[in-house]
Order: structure tokens, then C-alpha cells, then sequence
């Protein structure tokens, strides 16, 4: 597999990506892997890694980098990741906000996939 993580230029700024795919000549179908409330987080990237394995260039980006490098992840005891009904509110609330800050033309904005790097 190839793997990497990119900065696709939007007008808003940068936007990580991560991308991976099969290491066979291509061209592969693409999947964009949508980001769920907690953002970007190598859980996701073990996802995108499993449809790549099966032939597909998947693509994870950070719906969230017009608000910055935004990064939650709270595990138990046992190193998994917990629900945020478990977790307090403070951290909760925190776990929340970019997900408020979220819109529709945030998430919709400028079509950039022509400009995703190819391999």
C-alpha cells in the first residue's frame, strides 16, 4: 500500500488529506472517507488502509482545517477509544465545538479534486 498525507490548496487554506491506495498501476476508483464529529484520527486511516487494500485510492480529508489542526480522541483504560457520552462534560463540550463551527459550505465549499496530487 502507499500512503502519505497531503495539503490540498484551497481557498481557505490548506487542507490535509489522507490518501492510499494499492500499489499496482492504477487507475483505482476513489473513496472519500467522511470524517465523523471527532475529526481526524488514525482510526480513520485504518479504515481508508482496509478499502485501499481491496482496490481503491481512499482519501480521509480534515473537514476541519478551516478552524485549525483540530485533534480529539479520549481512550479508557484499555487504550479504545470511549463514547462521548462517557466522557465529562467539559470534554465533552470541547469534543463538540468544531462540530457546531461546522456548515454546510464548510464542508461543500470549492471543488478541489482536481487538484488532489496524483501518485
Amino acid at each position: 500500500m502507499h500512503e502519505r498525507v497531503v495539503a490540498i490548496p484551497t481557498p481557505d487554506g490548506q487542507m490535509e488529506t489522507f490518501i492510499t491506495h494499492p500499489e499496482e498501476d492504477g487507475p483505482f476508483p476513489a473513496v472519500v472517507l467522511y470524517i465523523d464529529f471527532w475529526g481526524v484520527r488514525e482510526e480513520l486511516f485504518d479504515i481508508a488502509r482496509r478499502v485501499g487494500t481491496v482496490g481503491y485510492y481512499c482519501m480521509v480529508p480534515d473537514l476541519y482545517y478551516r478552524q485549525g489542526r483540530v485533534r480529539h480522541a479520549w481512550y479508557n483504560e484499555d487504550g479504545k477509544m470511549i463514547s462521548a457520552h462517557r466522557l465529562d462534560p467539559e470534554s465533552r463540550r470541547q469534543a463538540l465545538v468544531p462540530l457546531e463551527r461546522l456548515s454546510n459550505d464548510g464542508v461543500d465549499g470549492p471543488r478541489t479534486a482536481s487538484k488532489v496530487p496524483k501518485w
